[in-house]
């Protein structure tokens, strides 16, 4: 496990400042920048699973999915039916509230 060597310690005003100078105005290059993404991307990625979408995210994603999710919000005037969630808006409800991910799975 990786740390910070900081981490717990007290330090100094002075070696604060030390290193707050040190770090100022520095910054990558564009070319560093590109580098440093071709170097991120595909397996090179930490969080790389071999190209596997779960199953999950696979029917999340399908069309019938996204046109039930449509037609639900449309349906219930973008509220949420849960009486404990009171949310309204676009963004902030979503449709499991009213029948479970298992449920439109089977739907689907």
């Amino acid at each position: 496990m990786v740390t910070q060597w900081n981490l717990g310690k007290h330090l100094s005003e002075e070696h604060r400042r030390k290193d707050r100078e040190s770090h100022k105005g520095k910054h990558h290059t564009e070319e560093s920048k590109r580098k440093m993404s071709i170097l991120r991307k595909g397996n090179n990625n930490p969080n790389w699973k071999g190209g596997i979408h779960q199953f999950s995210q696979k029917i999340r994603n399908c069309d019938k999915s996204i046109e039930w999710r449509i037609k639900v919000f449309e349906r219930d005037n973008y509220t949420c039916r849960n009486k404990r969630c009171n949310k309204h808006g676009n963004g902030n409800i979503h449709a499991h509230h009213i029948i479970s991910f298992y449920n439109l799975m089977l739907l689907l």
